[in-house]
């Protein structure tokens, strides 16, 4: 995998830009981070087929504690807000463009990406959980404000999850 990029532009070249990117549907996963601009590209397939093995797997112990889960949305306010791959958030909540919080977010992590950089975002905005899950090194830790290392917002051990997962 390539090195991430850094690129400014600015004025109409910017504008024309992310004008022609949102025309191609290129920015669903575009983030801004305290009003920087990121592009992130779509993941390999075979994080979307963890992401909803993933969902299924844990949808009916979630239902039962009046969670569902959200795939790829805006967390966060305008100007400031991420992509997590998945999140799991009440059933009640209210979804808008730019959903305040969530009570468990999930990243599946990438060489070279930048889950790991979003964990302080996420628990700024008082997610309970952030699970980040490595398909490469078959693993998964729980990060919560207590420094938990299990879900105890669904009862489970990473270890529970990866075998969920079939690892």
């Amino acid at each position: 995998m390539t090195a991430p990029t850094t690129f400014v532009a600015h004025g109409g070249a910017l504008d024309d830009w992310l004008e022609r990117r949102r025309a191609l549907g290129l920015d669903k996963r575009d983030e801004i981070w305290d009003g920087i601009y990121h592009v992130t590209p779509h993941a390999h397939a075979s994080h979307a087929r963890l992401a909803i093995r993933l969902v299924v797997a844990l949808h009916g112990r979630a239902a039962q504690r009046g969670l569902e889960g959200l795939a790829e949305f805006n967390l966060g306010v305008e100007n400031d807000f991420r992509v997590p791959d998945l999140a799991f958030v009440p059933v009640d909540a209210e979804l808008q463009l730019y959903v305040p919080t969530a009570t468990i977010v999930v990243e599946i992590v990438s060489p070279d990406d930048a889950s790991r950089a979003k964990v302080p975002f996420y628990l700024a905005r008082g997610v309970r959980e952030v699970w980040l899950v490595d398909p490469e090194q078959r693993t998964v830790e729980v990060v919560t404000p207590e420094g938990a290392s299990h879900s105890q917002v669904l009862d489970l051990t990473t270890g529970e999850v990866a075998g969920l997962l079939g690892w």
